[in-house]
């Protein structure tokens, strides 16, 4: 939670800053590992805060055969539990913001080391459904106060940056695996109307910012509408 504007757009630009270091870190990790193979060495870069580095090559990294340990792990793979859906990442704004202002050539580099069959072939997604701590601001899909029926309803923000997003990751997909890409939606808060307060960031937390009661329908009807419209008007299938 956050007080006053000024510190929740602070906080806003942290969490965008986090998150474009740590897309270029793991962009820049899954590059290097995919021409590594066999390679005894590693480079690798670094950008930090409070330094001069901003993507400056660091030492190079040595890996060896004879590392001492005396850990063992064993596995028993005749014992087994839950089994695994796959793997993935999240579709968020900061993500999507991000992925749209690089180039073609670079687009296609991310979309192949993240969805292509060369790649870390995800098949899995987590889709916001409204803003999150990795969006470029607060928004939702009907910002009308008391609209019980969700006649305002509209993804319209979404088709601006993370629907095209997500559409470049399935077709990458496509191009080698019969399976699509399975996206999982779940929200970060309903719309600031619908709960106690009326307020968008509660300080107060879960406790006295709950959902209230008469808005419960209104809330699964907005989760109803997300699905069908993301079908409806951008061919996207929910999983989950």
């Amino acid at each position: 939670p956050a007080i006053g504007t000024y510190t929740y757009c602070h906080k806003q630009m942290i969490m965008l800053k986090f998150n474009l270091a740590w897309w270029l870190l793991c962009t820049l990790c899954v590059a290097q590992a995919s021409r590594m193979e066999t390679a005894s060495t590693a480079e690798w870069f670094r950008t930090a805060q409070g330094t001069s580095d901003r993507l400056t090559r660091q030492h190079d990294l040595q890996f060896s055969a004879d590392f001492p340990s005396t850990i063992t792990v064993l596995i028993n793979r005749s014992v087994t539990y839950q089994t695994i859906e796959g793997f993935g990442g999240a579709f968020t704004e900061s993500a999507s913001y991000v992925f749209s202002k690089l180039n073609s050539t670079l687009q296609s580099q991310v979309l192949d080391m993240y969805f292509s069959e060369n790649g870390l072939r995800y098949n899995m997604a987590r889709l916001p459904i409204g803003s999150c701590d990795f969006s470029l601001g607060t928004y939702n899909y009907d910002a009308v106060p008391g609209d019980s029926n969700l006649d305002h309803f509209s993804i319209d923000h979404d088709k601006q940056l993370i629907i095209p997003f997500i559409k470049q990751a399935i077709e990458t997909r496509k191009k080698w695996s019969n399976s699509t890409l399975n996206i999982v939606a779940s929200p970060w808060s309903p719309p600031y109307w619908m709960k106690q307060l009326d307020i968008t960031y509660c300080v107060l937390g879960c406790l006295l910012c709950n959902l209230r009661n008469e808005y419960k329908a209104t809330w699964a009807l907005y989760f109803s509408k997300f699905i069908s419209a993301y079908y409806a008007e951008a061919g996207i299938d929910i999983w989950g």
